[in-house]
């Protein structure tokens, strides 16, 4: 094995490779829980350049990204750890990353709740997500962003409830059964009291509208997730923990470089 990392590996993945030089190559293991937190990338003396890599290795991985991964009253500037380094490559052309866009969660990236896309949009650019996929999930009034929401048919409906109850098999599938059993008024889907049920919708739809743009990965750190898994109808379900991702994305860069010198 060489001494030194071939000059076209992507920097992103660069350090990902040194740290694993005994192992001869990267080997994703799957982890048993998917909370763990995410490992930072060491921070690089140089500043990082995105190097293009050929596809031969195979076609680019379209991941979804949970919005609760970058949720949070505290997180308004540049989104770092796992998440970073998955933004990170799809900026070096090393994935296709894209995210729900919904008013349904309690905070949205950056924290706090909006209720206009616009608004969305520019916490997106403040924290360095301008250039994402945006997914639409099916059209609600009051839990979808006006004019940026699929008008969806029967069996779209049906299987938005079907992923809400495999994820949350004890939380009342209708707001008003909600809002009954907890003493609400059925017409205040903004109280704090709310948003409980609003946020199990809005991963929900996170899923759905993955699911229903045909991408590869979804991407997680909440175990509810993986319940998923644990259904028939399901069973095709990719879901990943943030760093799981990006050791499969290393992965996949080194495999390349391999390829390339073949």
């Amino acid at each position: 094995m060489p001494n030194k990392l071939p000059q076209t590996l992507p920097p992103l993945f660069a350090n990902i490779v040194s740290n694993r030089r005994e192992a001869a190559a990267i080997s994703f293991r799957r982890r048993e829980r998917l909370d763990r937190p995410a490992k930072a990338l060491p921070k690089s003396a140089a500043p990082v350049t995105c190097v293009m890599t050929e596809t031969r290795g195979g076609p680019m991985q379209r991941l979804t990204l949970d919005p609760n991964c970058l949720a949070g009253p505290d997180e308004r500037g540049p989104v770092q750890g796992a998440v970073g380094m998955l933004i990170e490559a799809a900026r070096c052309g090393e994935a296709d990353l894209a995210m729900l866009a919904s008013s349904a969660f309690e905070h949205q990236p950056g924290g706090g709740h909006l209720n206009r896309f616009a608004d969305f949009q520019k916490r997106l650019i403040a924290i360095g997500l301008d250039d994402i996929t945006l997914l639409k999930p099916i059209a609600r009034h009051g839990l979808s962003f006006h004019g940026f929401g699929i008008m969806s048919d029967e069996s779209a409906v049906f299987r938005e409830r079907l992923i809400f109850k495999t994820l949350f098999p004890t939380m009342p599938l209708r707001w008003t059964d909600f809002a009954a059993i907890n003493g609400l008024d059925p017409k205040d889907l903004h109280s704090p009291a709310a948003w409980k049920w609003r946020n199990c919708l809005g991963a929900a739809q996170a899923y759905w509208s993955h699911e229903n743009a045909k991408r590869d990965v979804f991407v997680t750190a909440d175990a509810s997730f993986w319940r998923l898994r644990m259904k028939a109808e399901f069973a095709d379900a990719v879901i990943m923990t943030p760093t799981e991702t990006v050791q499969m994305l290393a992965d996949t860069a080194w495999t390349r470089l391999h390829l390339r010198g073949t």
